[in-house]
């Protein structure tokens, strides 16, 4: 999906600009959407656990999604923990809106 490898937004807007990918996992991806609750699991590769909608004056969008509404939120937390790839981020932005994946 991400590398626009597919159908969908992602590959006009940057798919195709992508030279080199250093790595392809599957994995299953746990989605929980509910107010306060916000949170998406990627296993063991990436976390991102969201309680708080940020404090923004009009309207918020996101590049990824084409644009569409949504709600900028705090991060609680930010993990990623994919080799090479390994950081912790705390209190960053994050964003959610409603999508649909097609593949």
């Amino acid at each position: 999906m991400f590398l626009g490898r597919i159908d969908g937004d992602t590959r006009g807007f940057y798919g195709r600009a992508i030279r080199a990918v250093l790595m392809v996992r599957p994995a299953a991806i746990d989605l929980i959407h509910v107010p306060g609750r916000w949170r998406i699991g990627v296993e063991t590769f990436v976390g991102v656990r969201s309680t708080v909608e940020a404090d923004a004056s009009g309207p918020v969008t996101c590049g990824l999604t084409d644009h569409v509404d949504g709600t900028e939120m705090i991060a609680d937390v930010l993990t990623v923990a994919a080799p090479p790839f390994e950081w912790t981020f705390q209190e960053r932005c994050s964003f959610e809106s409603s999508f649909r994946y097609r593949g």
